[in-house]
Parts: C-alpha cells; structure tokens; sequence
C-alpha cells in the first residue's frame, strides 16, 4: 500500500508529538524506579539489595534516557495512524470495481472519519489513489484526461491534466533539500505546485530540462534550482514525463 506524501508528512508530525508528550511520564517512572528499591522489603538477604538497585536503576536509565513511553506511545499512533489509512484505501479498492454515485461515495467518507481522518482527507485520499490507477491505465492508452479541481486557477486555454501528492524538495535526486508537501498538477502550459508552505507553478517555456526516476520527476529551469518531485509511483511519474513531451513537441 502507498501512503500519500501528504499522510506520511502529518503522520510524522503527530509521531513527533506522542514521542515530545511521552517525555514526562518517562522521567517520572525514571526517578520511581531509582528509588523504590529502597523501600522494597528484602527480608533478611541483604545481598538481594545491591542486585535490585543495579536492576532498577538500569531499567530507569533505559525509561528516561531512552523516553520509553514516548517511543510507546509513538509506536501506538503510527499503528492506529497507518491501520485508518489502510481502511479507507481498501475502501477505495472496494468501491474502484464498482460503479459509485456522488452521495454513495459522501456516505462512505463519513463513515470513514477518525480522529485522524477527517471527511475532507478521506475523499482527498481516495481521490489520490484513484488518480495513481488512472495515470498507471492512461500511460497504457497513451490517453490525456482533463482533469476538473477548483483549487486551480486556469489561464485561457488552459488544461489540467495531471494531479498527484508529492514531496518538493530541490536540489539533486541524491543530494537534495525537502521543501514542502502539497499538490502536484501539469497542465498543457505548466507545472503547478501548491503546498502547505509555498504554492507556484513554473511555465513550460521556463523549463530547460524534464526527468523522470523510479518515484520522482526533476525539473531543470532557465533559472534557480532544481526542483525535485517525490511521486511513489513509477507509472505516475512516467505519465507526467509522457504529458510534457506531449505538450512540448
């Protein structure tokens, strides 16, 4: 299963608050465990005292330096995290070999809600996954799809015809920065990012070069940086290699 670049950027943000908020309780069971040796009851083998302070007093180096609960309770949302996320992708693979009107679909994503999840991300990543199967279908046919989103603003003439999640970074595919995680759109006339951070798009004529890897595309421009992609899917980034060369012949 892929996990959108999105999904994966957040989950590491709420992995990184569970492991931040598991800090106090680790130093607290680390503080317990130095001194409760002193006031367990060892009958009359004073041996025993020494073996469980060094017992303890190591299980309390391992809880607080080690943030044991943090890590706990980081362990514990990534598998909750990761088994949503997995819920509504089988979801999708359900309902992909079956014909599904508009409001069957608005139902599902309802029913799909989580903590984690809320009913914008579930049709946000059933869309996804969804596109990742029609660029896989369309690169078969050679076929280019407009594509309807309302977070775009076209330009006279204008065609969408390619969206996915990414990672943006810049540099090179072995040496690069990462930027931003958003949206990644190709039209006939250019590139459009938009993230979390910063969102811009880049027209063909700026651009000098266009690669495609395993999991990426690189964008080599007039001018500045490399701007480097993250896809996950190869077929995704062959269908966008495929569409540029479409519109720039």
């Amino acid at each position: 299963m892929i996990i959108s670049p999105i999904y994966e950027e957040r989950r590491s943000e709420i992995e990184a608050k569970e492991l931040e908020s598991g800090w106090t309780l680790s130093v607290i069971l680390c503080f317990l465990f130095i001194f409760l040796p002193f006031f367990l009851p060892y009958g009359e083998d004073g041996s025993a005292i020494l073996l469980f302070i060094i017992i303890f007093w190591f299980s309390a180096l391992w809880m607080g330096f080690g943030n044991l609960m943090g890590k706990l309770f980081r362990s514990n949302i990534r598998d909750k995290y990761n088994r949503e996320y997995g819920d509504i992708f089988n979801k999708y693979k359900e309902i992909s070999k079956k014909k599904v009107n508009t409001k069957d679909v608005d139902k599902i994503a309802k029913k799909l809600e989580t903590e984690n999840f809320s009913y914008s991300d579930v049709l946000d990543i059933l869309v996804y996954h969804e596109g990742l199967d029609e660029h896989q279908e369309s690169l078969k046919k050679k076929k280019i799809k407009d594509i309807a989103d309302d977070k775009v603003t076209k330009k006279k003439g204008e065609k969408i015809c390619f969206k996915t999640h990414v990672i943006w970074s810049q540099g090179s595919p072995d040496h690069h920065v990462i930027k931003d995680v958003g949206d990644l759109y190709l039209t006939n006339k250019r590139i459009i990012f938009l993230g979390q951070i910063k969102s811009y798009s880049v027209n063909f004529t700026r651009i000098t070069n266009f690669e495609n890897g395993d999991n990426y595309i690189q964008i080599q421009k007039t001018a500045g940086t490399n701007d480097i992609y993250q896809i996950y899917s190869k077929a995704s980034a062959n269908y966008a290699y495929f569409l540029y060369n479409k519109f720039n012949k």
